[in-house]
């Protein structure tokens, strides 16, 4: 099974050359009634099909335009201005294909337009709404010109004579240009007279209606023999024995990516390749994006795993962690209903003032020169207060006076504030009332 065949479709025949590989002498080739085509190329499997194809109608003119340089930048403005030309030439004209080249010579820059109607196209449109894949059209004149291109051996006018079996085709060229293009059918496979007189016809045509004189006659897929009557020298061009008489098919497939971008389509057909070839690189890239997703969802898959060993561990440890906090709530329960009340009882008790403290200001005030203590009263709290009675023995209101005076001041230094005082020096007899603080004898 052949992926691309390259075709040639010649009169009423194909001539077919399948490429399994580079080595073309390993090819195969195939002549074919035009009518099975179709059926040849799905028999066949084959993906893409490489057409040329003799054109009888194809029109070709000439005309200048005003600007030069990169015109491959300008192809969209090109393609616009030839096919405004077209129609200003051919108003009839509906529906039609068409390709040009662009030529620069002596300061000019100049198109050669080559135009097909769509009837022209038929067998061609027939092949495309079967199904068959066809990637490139072109008139048949093209994959020679790039032949002779290669060859290296492009005069500046010549005369082709391309043979098939009984059918001619004659092409004049000049330096690249198809200026004209006709075709006849002959007796027999090789040259007869009538095949001279038909190709000094040409000779002649091309000289009265375009000045242009061949400089020599080439035949393609003839035999070497002898020729009389030519009124120019004339040539044998020679392909390997196995490929003499699919030489366009060799073209085809030898100048495959140089024809490119030249294809003879329908604009229809040519939107359509256009839009496939676009959503081709949308699956491209959504095959490589739907690669990379399955790679990524592997490597996610991966790192889940790898989660999920060290999730299990994690949840190994809080298990562990849990048992070990169920135990202390435990033992804190226990702690709350045994030994906390034992604790808040203790707390309570050392909160409290030890109620002997106040004794030391009252001690030391009974130790003073006719100090007598009569009653002592203790509130005890927070701030112990104390209410002390007596009475102040003394020779004089002086010495009394004096007393009391010292009794107060020893109070104050014993951390007893006074806070109410009764003093009666005529009797001697005191009341002082006071709160008792052991932080501030402390902070003394």
């Amino acid at each position: 099974m052949a992926k691309k065949a390259y075709i040639s479709i010649e009169g009423n025949q194909a001539k077919i050359l399948l490429k399994k590989n580079r080595n073309v002498q390993k090819a195969e080739t195939y002549t074919i009634p035009l009518e099975i085509l179709q059926d040849f190329i799905k028999k066949e499997k084959i993906k893409e099909a490489i057409i040329a194809q003799f054109i009888p109608n194809l029109i070709n003119f000439q005309f200048s335009i005003p600007f030069s340089g990169d015109t491959k930048k300008k192809r969209k403005v090109l393609n616009g201005i030839v096919m405004a030309e077209i129609r200003k030439r051919y108003p009839s004209v509906e529906n039609f294909s068409f390709l040009y080249t662009v030529y620069e010579k002596g300061g000019r820059v100049f198109l050669r337009c080559y135009f097909a109607e769509e009837e022209s196209l038929d067998f061609l449109n027939k092949l495309i709404l079967q199904g068959i894949n066809v990637k490139a059209f072109y008139p048949i004149f093209l994959p020679l010109i790039e032949f002779f291109k290669a060859k290296g051996d492009f005069s500046e006018s010549q005369l082709i004579c391309l043979s098939s079996d009984n059918l001619r085709m004659l092409f004049v060229l000049k330096e690249g240009e198809l200026i004209i293009q006709r075709t006849f059918d002959a007796e027999q496979k090789a040259l007869t007279e009538e095949d001279i007189v038909n190709i000094n016809m040409t000779i002649s045509y091309s000289i009265q209606n375009f000045r242009i004189k061949p400089e020599k006659v080439i035949f393609i897929g003839i035999e070497n023999q002898e020729i009389a009557g030519l009124t120019i020298p004339f040539e044998f061009i020679d392909f390997p024995e196995k490929l003499k008489d699919y030489s366009i098919c060799l073209c085809l497939s030898e100048f495959e990516s140089k024809l490119k971008g030249r294809e003879m389509f329908l604009p229809e057909y040519k939107r359509y390749l256009q839009n496939k070839k676009h959503l081709s690189y949308v699956t491209i890239f959504l095959s490589l994006f739907a690669i990379f997703f399955v790679f990524y969802n592997f490597r996610l898959i991966g790192e889940i795993f790898s989660y999920r060993e060290t999730f299990n561990s994690y949840r190994k440890e809080i298990y562990t962690k849990e048992r070990d906090f169920f135990l202390f709530q435990d033992n804190l329960k226990n702690f709350e209903k045994t030994l906390k009340p034992y604790i808040e009882l203790q707390n309570k008790l050392l909160s409290l003032n030890d109620i002997r403290a106040p004794f030391e200001p009252v001690q030391e005030i009974s130790r003073i020169k006719g100090v007598e203590i009569n009653s002592i009263d203790i509130e005890n709290g927070k701030l112990q207060k104390i209410k002390i009675s007596g009475k102040i023995a003394g020779m004089s209101f002086t010495e009394k006076q004096m007393s009391f005076m010292e009794l107060k001041n020893i109070a104050s230094i014993k951390s007893l504030k006074i806070t109410n005082e009764k003093w009666d020096f005529t009797k001697g007899e005191f009341t002082i009332e006071g709160e008792y603080d052991s932080q501030r004898f402390l902070q003394k």
